[in-house]
């Protein structure tokens, strides 16, 4: 597993990416990052030897204080190793903000990154760190109809969800795993009517309607939309409806982690005569 010193270096870069600096600029702004803060009065030996790894560095420290224009602390990030869950960090970085007077939180692993507004809700999940000017909107969820346009949709769309080395098996294996893995293969009808909506999309188009006959692909064609709404992050959840029992777990025989769909089976009579809607997650 690679180490948090590793995990950092992608976290470095996303920063500078998102305007914070670990030294002056050109233009004269001061720095605005502090890695290592201390935040105890625990005696600390600056000649002691952390190493590569930072999981094992002294209590006390926050892994980076990230100030506003009056160089004071607006938030911390704390950093894991890549392959740890960035949310086991929470609590210890709700103790250190809290300390600082800061009420943003950022939680990243390099590879996955949390936002989190002391003064609302819980932590969510975002692409990528947020500027300064921007610390307190992460939870105002903005669609982005160009995004969604431009993303690369082709017959192994949903392929490459169920296996996530399906392009690299050669023509005789993929027949194989298709059988034994169901790979499910995009149609050329149904890739267009994907790239249609793309092209219709935008921030006031944002309903459509598909009409297929029977037997088309209606539910390998919704799954693809799912993805393509989730990936791009024009939608955060997919309510999935279905009209008959049989069709109730149909989505889930498609969708994947990385595409999850939520769905709800039709309202059915129970056995005291009352009828409900049994939703289902994937």
């Amino acid at each position: 597993m690679p180490s948090e010193a590793q995990a950092r270096i992608t976290i470095n870069k996303l920063l500078e990416e998102a305007g914070w600096r670990f030294l002056p600029d050109a233009q004269g702004r001061r720095e605005n990052i502090i890695c290592e803060h201390r935040v105890t009065r625990r005696p600390f030996n600056p000649a002691q030897n952390l190493g590569a790894d930072f999981e094992h560095a002294p209590d006390g420290f926050v892994d980076y204080v990230l100030l506003n224009t009056d160089s004071r602390p607006v938030a911390v990030l704390e950093a894991k190793k890549e392959g740890i869950d960035p949310l086991t960090a929470k609590e210890q970085a709700r103790a250190y903000a809290e300390g600082l007077g800061a009420s943003h939180i950022f939680l990243s692993n390099g590879l996955v990154h949390y936002y989190w507004n002391l003064r609302q809700g819980n932590p969510v999940k975002v692409s990528r760190f947020l500027p300064l000017e921007q610390l307190g909107k992460a939870a105002e969820w903005q669609p982005d109809s160009a995004r969604l346009a431009n993303a690369a949709v082709d017959e192994n769309y949903i392929a490459l969800s169920q296996d996530a080395a399906w392009l690299s098996y050669s023509p005789a294996d993929r027949t194989a795993v298709m059988v034994n893995k169901k790979i499910r293969l995009l149609r050329d009808y149904q890739i267009d009517a994907i790239r249609a909506l793309q092209k219709a999309a935008s921030p006031s188009q944002h309903r459509f309607l598909f009409e297929m006959a029977t037997g088309t692909g209606k539910t390998l064609l919704s799954a693809a939309i799912a993805k393509l709404y989730l990936r791009t992050e024009n939608a955060t959840r997919i309510l999935f409806l279905v009209d008959r029992l049989e069709l109730e777990n149909r989505p889930g025989k498609i969708s994947t982690p990385t595409s999850p769909m939520t769905a709800s089976a039709p309202s059915s009579t129970n056995k005291n005569g009352g009828t409900g809607c049994r939703p289902r997650s994937w």
